[in-house]
């Protein structure tokens, strides 16, 4: 019993270590923190494509997956996969990260796109991996579309 009970617990011990993310350091960041500082809900959908400025979906979206005002999300490619990896392959130079109006996109998805983001791993870096919208005065200089004037114009409450 003794051993059987010391094997359970050396089973628990290894599982739970090999299902743990490692920590986040300098080098090293598993999520994109996303904040919702709008009045509205949104959805958030993202694309590496190189090609990808268009925004298409299928349109299937969970209301479970909207991020409610004043509430943060994180944004992550995998338990065990950085973001400075996925940077690192030869086609992924840039992420598309695109919000979408909540309360529209079940009606009228091509009125939905609030903006899109095409982040750099150097723009999340100095973003210090936080993304917000309606866009902050850190986030002036990232390449998106409407642009950062026109967003901030609009979507200020």
């Amino acid at each position: 019993m003794k051993n059987l009970l010391y094997l359970f617990f050396l089973c628990e011990s290894f599982l739970g270590v090999a299902s743990c993310r490692p920590e986040e350091d300098e080098t090293h960041h598993y999520k994109i923190h996303v904040e919702n500082d709008w009045s509205k809900g949104v959805f958030i959908d993202y694309s590496c494509s190189k090609y990808d400025t268009i925004y298409t979906t299928n349109g299937s979206f969970d209301p479970e997956e909207c991020l409610l005002p004043d509430k943060t999300t994180h944004l992550s490619i995998g338990s065990r996969t950085t973001w400075e990896n996925f940077f690192s392959r030869p086609d992924n130079d840039t992420l598309h990260m695109y919000l979408l109006d909540a309360e529209s996109v079940f009606t009228r998805l091509d009125k939905s796109l609030l903006v899109r983001y095409d982040l750099s791993l150097q723009d999340l870096r100095c973003l210090d991996w936080q993304i917000t919208f309606p866009p902050t005065e850190e986030m002036k200089d990232i390449h998106m579309w409407p642009s950062y004037d026109a967003v901030v114009q609009k979507y200020q409450d």
